[in-house]
């Protein structure tokens, strides 16, 4: 349009679209073995998936408090990483548990929903999962439940090591999963109080992982 009425055309017309979330999103590049102390060493998670959260997207402001998620794993554990904006404190700015949640695409096992109270009812908040992970962002507490039949959760032994600093990580043992090699794993997290929902991370995107 521009060229027909002989005007120069825009810089930022001539630009690819989509070119900063190319830049600023992407898949694990290889195996991580990050130390979990809270301080998110920059090689540790240097071939990590990353996905931008924060203004980075204009997404709403009750995620804003989360900049950016960082994902990936070995042999051993599956890693996360939240990292918050600077200031930000648990159960003041953000909630003050975190919710992990994951399911199993195209195997056949049991999957309840996310057991959280006032959950919106629209994806991916009404997907049904077979295993959670909660975490109590004050107190380190965690506790690890699978879905079991009529849509039930059983509670879980879990290892998981957690630690809160600088940004927060999160490593989750395959061990505890007891699921076969090669299964494909697609993991949402949500934020919540005493229960109640209060949002999720990423917005409109599920993490994609897979088992060794």
């Amino acid at each position: 349009i521009y060229q027909a009425l002989n005007e120069p055309v825009p810089p930022s017309l001539v630009q690819p679209v989509e070119i900063h979330e190319v830049q600023t999103d992407h898949q694990p590049q290889s195996f991580i073995h990050p130390v979990i102390n809270g301080i998110g060493d920059e090689q540790d998670w240097d071939k990590a998936g990353r996905i931008e959260i924060g203004g980075a997207r204009g997404t709403m402001h009750q995620s804003s408090t989360i900049q950016r998620l960082w994902y990936g794993d070995d042999h051993l554990n599956v890693y996360l990483r939240l990292d918050f904006k600077s200031g930000v404190q648990v159960g003041r700015d953000i909630p003050a548990e975190l919710h992990l949640l994951w399911f199993y695409p195209d195997r056949t096992m049991h999957n309840s929903p996310a057991p959280l109270a006032e959950l919106p009812d629209e994806a991916p908040l009404n997907y049904w999962f077979h295993h959670h992970l909660g975490i109590n962002l004050l107190t380190g507490a965690t506790w690890f439940e699978e879905a079991v039949e009529h849509f039930q959760w059983h509670p879980r032994s879990n290892r998981a090591q957690i630690a809160i600093d600088q940004c927060l990580e999160v490593a989750v043992p395959w061990a505890d999963l007891q699921v076969e090699p090669d299964y494909p794993l697609r993991l949402t997290l949500f934020l919540a109080d005493n229960g109640i929902y209060r949002s999720y991370v990423p917005e409109n995107a599920l993490v994609p992982l897979q088992v060794p």
